[in-house]
């Protein structure tokens, strides 16, 4: 593409390119172009282009980028052959982009690759799981923390590989000492199984600290129900209300049930309506359930049956147990 028109796109990213593409008031000459447009700065323009849309700059770019050695550039052009961006669909030629920065041991194309072999082509052809396990595994030796945790998943249920929970755990940790919180919310779920209560807490407080929603629920239940610490309703609520706030259905069924309740707050059906409404939005079975219980009871809106009989129909679409026996209730009562 025109010099003058690179210039142009760097400057408009938040990066921004060299000094050297700044200094000048003028086009650049073809004998200072490389130095003017180093390979990062080539690779950053075609992310432009890519996040506009513009397929067929952004693989000229990209292509560029790659040839002069920028390893980033290959797994793009990988993601544009394999899911046929700007280009015809061309698994041959995304894992040979692939596989090139794999060897610059470039950890998305690790994963990139992998998903290749996990998955296959359109048609389910090319699956080779042994392939993609070494892969992650090989990310995970470089460094990659999300990596170990996905080798520790990957062991703990049997996906990809022969379940094994010591080399489950073994995966864990090591991701737990990279610093990978979601290893720690996943360990401590271990833990808790276990009924290693005072690890589990330790663990999803780890996890709960660094704003992992699921992790701050499961705390909240810990200090509701005093596993592995003295327990305190009131930290409970706080960590419910920390896990709703960042999108957890069950810590907004859990916020519901205590405001119905007046459990560790002021008894509150109108709050308690909103957190179960705000977890339906999100398909929670459990809190259609509970809505269901708030018609079929009157807490604080019009009794009816027919409308909570609609509730718990939901619940009960979605595999929900109280839902089913709910609606099994309503058919054996007199009407």
């Amino acid at each position: 593409m025109k010099k003058l028109e690179l210039l142009l796109v760097c400057a408009a990213l938040v990066a921004g390119c060299s000094d050297s593409a700044s200094s000048s008031g003028s086009a650049p000459d073809e004998s200072t172009a490389d130095e003017v447009f180093p390979a990062e700065d080539i690779y950053a323009a075609g992310e432009y282009y890519f996040s506009q849309k513009d397929y067929k700059k952004s693989l000229d770019l990209f292509t560029e980028a790659a040839e002069k050695g920028v390893s980033s550039a290959d797994w793009r052009l990988g993601e544009m052959y394999i899911n046929g961006f700007g280009v015809k669909k061309d698994a041959d030629a995304a894992v040979m982009h692939f596989e090139k920065c794999v060897d610059a041991k470039n950890t998305d194309c690790m994963w990139a690759l992998a998903a290749v072999y996990f998955l296959g082509d359109d048609d389910g052809n090319g699956i080779d799981e042994e392939k993609g396990v070494k892969l992650i595994e090989l990310a995970a030796e470089n460094g990659d923390s999300f990596a170990m945790s996905e080798l520790g998943d990957m062991y703990m249920e049997g996906v990809h590989v022969k379940k094994d929970v010591k080399k489950a755990v073994e995966w864990y940790n090591k991701a737990v000492e990279a610093k990978n919180k979601f290893a720690a919310a996943s360990l401590a779920e271990y833990y808790y199984d276990e009924e290693d209560y005072e690890k589990a807490v330790e663990l999803y407080t780890r996890a709960a600290e660094a704003d992992v929603a699921y992790a701050a629920n499961s705390l909240g239940d810990m200090y509701y129900e005093g596993l592995g610490v003295k327990a305190d309703v009131k930290r409970a609520i706080e960590l419910y209300t920390q896990a709703a706030e960042s999108g957890n259905a069950f810590a907004m069924v859990n916020m519901g049930y205590l405001y119905q309740e007046g459990d560790g707050v002021d008894q509150d059906y109108q709050e308690a309506m909103f957190w179960y409404t705000q977890a339906a939005a999100e398909n929670n079975g459990l809190a259609m359930f509970h809505i269901g219980q708030m018609y079929e009871n009157g807490y604080g809106v019009k009794q009816s049956l027919d409308v909570a009989r609609e509730w718990y129909e939901k619940s009960a679409d979605l595999g929900c147990n109280a839902g089913k026996k709910a609606l099994e209730r309503l058919a054996e009562e007199p009407t």
